[in-house]
């Protein structure tokens, strides 16, 4: 049994705007999870810059 071949022969069939509208939401989702460690560990690195920037 061929598996790459049963795959991509299974990945062509699909409508291309499906595969486009599918990688956007899976983009989507990975996207706002990195912009929200991003918000988080940038309040925390602020946070700790501040106390630093007052008691040196």
């Amino acid at each position: 049994m061929d598996l790459r071949g049963l795959i991509e022969e299974q990945i062509n069939t699909f409508d291309l705007d499906y595969i486009e509208k599918l990688i956007i939401e899976i983009a989507n989702k990975e996207l706002k999870l990195i912009m929200s460690l991003g918000f988080i560990l940038g309040g925390i690195i602020g946070f700790f810059q501040g106390l630093v920037a007052i008691f040196v």
